[in-house]
């Protein structure tokens, strides 16, 4: 049969309470699509890592999907009456989603909050969900059965980057005017301050249901009241990661690691996604220079404008509601260039990469990026990770003039430029004119070719172990 059969097949033995039937042919339609992801090379490592999944199937699960890890074994939970309600694309989507929960550690870096007093779950659960949608290979089909960037940004009037972590969207939403306001009323009611979501990518909210939907009963739900009704337990996907060892960080590493290693030996690292194999460095490498800290000193002499506003809290004395906070009037801008050529080894621009991935990580700035040899071949903004382009442009000779004079000649410049070369180029180069420059070198400092060095610019090395 084909996808639509066996989804027509499905629906109607839901309908006719036929749980046999139903079943059957669910499975078949979960385990195509499976199979279809293995096939196709863009989705062929979401489809290997599903592979290495333990698969239960639970009806009254209320979700469509959700993962965990117990005893070195990752689940994943599905239910079928949600799952045929989505298209093809938003099942493999799901699927997609939860895999991500895994790779970005999820289950461990959520469990860290149980130590933070009055932190609100299920905030936190909406605040993952989206941070993994944003990195979601290609759009939903049906947003209204997903919790998007702009669902979280519109239900508590806040501005949110794309592509930041959940811990960050989780801050600044849990400190906007909105949320204390409707925190406080709550309080004083007893009631929770947010109500969760259903499914992995963060389905309809309540409001949104139909105004003819029955109310749920503690009654047991027939196979047709579950498909007509939707799932009767209001809480996310996420439920079942109390059950396992969510403490165990380094555990569920070296579980990831076993099965990226083996997908890599079997198949080659190239058939993973550029995304996510940005975000594979990241978890399992450290950076080799300390970016925060280093972007706080070459940045600090640079005065940031600041205005009032209502829509925050001041910091110092948060418990005051008639203090305005106060918010950047301007967004300080970071440029990126990569020396692309011919000269600079395939090892090379992969730790420029996983560096400037930990940058993306560490600030909340603008970025761009540009490539150059002796030419500018690209030159793009970067918001989220999958913005990233790992494969450059050039591989001709060097020079680091084009760049310079081209920010030079901008009416807005960035505040700072940081440009990874493997050190062997021009020796004379032009003054920026209103930034500074950090040169990220792979070779010796004492070999940097540039000798015209000014007091806006330094160098740092970039160990390559």
């Amino acid at each position: 049969m084909t996808l639509n059969e066996l989804r027509e097949q499905s629906i109607n033995a839901a309908l006719n309470n036929d749980s046999i039937n139903f079943l059957k042919y669910s499975k078949e339609l979960l385990d195509l699509l499976y199979f279809k992801m293995l096939e196709q090379e863009s989705t062929r490592f979401i489809g290997y890592f599903l592979l290495n999944m333990v698969k239960q199937i639970d009806l009254d699960f209320p979700a469509a999907a959700g993962v965990n890890i117990i005893d070195s074994k990752i689940i994943l939970y599905l239910n079928p009456v949600e799952l045929i309600k989505d298209t093809d694309n938003d099942i493999c989507l799901t699927f997609e989603h939860e895999v991500l929960h895994i790779i970005l550690n999820h289950i461990s870096r959520a469990d860290h909050y149980k130590h933070v007093d009055k932190h609100d779950h299920n905030l936190l659960n909406k605040c993952m969900d989206v941070s993994i949608n944003e990195m979601l290979s290609r759009p939903v089909s049906n947003e209204e059965r997903w919790y998007l960037l702009k669902h979280l940004e519109t239900q508590y009037e806040v501005s949110l980057k794309s592509g930041d972590n959940f811990e960050n969207h989780y801050n600044t939403v849990y400190q906007s005017k909105k949320y204390q306001d409707s925190k406080s009323v709550n309080e004083s009611t007893n009631q929770p301050p947010t109500k969760p979501q259903e499914s992995a990518g963060g389905s309809q909210s309540e409001s949104q249901k139909p105004n003819n939907q029955p109310e749920a009963t503690n009654q047991p739900q027939s196979l047709r009241d579950k498909y007509l009704n939707g799932v009767k337990n209001k809480s996310c996907s996420h439920i079942k990661w109390k059950e396992g060892d969510p403490s165990d960080g380094e555990g569920h590493k070296n579980l990831i690691k076993d099965i990226l290693n083996n997908f890599i030996n079997e198949k080659g690292r190239e058939l993973i996604p550029g995304h996510i194999n940005t975000l594979i460095d990241a978890l399992f490498t450290k950076p080799e220079i300390p970016w925060q800290k280093i972007l706080r000193r070459m940045l600090g002499d640079i005065k940031i404008p600041y205005r009032k506003t209502i829509m925050k809290r001041d910091r110092r004395q948060s418990d005051r509601f008639d203090l305005k906070g106060r918010v950047k009037k301007t967004t300080v801008e970071i440029t990126i260039a990569i020396d692309t050529s011919g000269s600079v080894s395939s090892s090379e621009l992969k730790y420029f990469f996983k560096e400037i991935f930990h940058i993306l990580k560490a600030v909340e700035y603008k970025l761009t990026i540009i490539e150059c040899d002796t030419t500018i071949a690209r030159e793009y903004t970067v918001e989220k990770i999958k913005d990233i382009n790992t494969k450059v442009y050039g591989r001709g000779g060097t020079a680091f003039t084009p760049v310079i004079e081209h920010i030079n000649k901008k009416s807005k410049k960035p505040q700072l430029l940081i440009y990874f070369t493997d050190g062997g180029g021009e020796s004379t180069v032009p003054n920026p004119k209103g930034y500074h420059i950090l040169w990220i070198t792979t070779g010796k400092i004492d070999n940097f070719s540039v000798k015209n060095l000014n007091n806006k610019s330094k160098i740092k090395k970039l160990n390559m172990v």
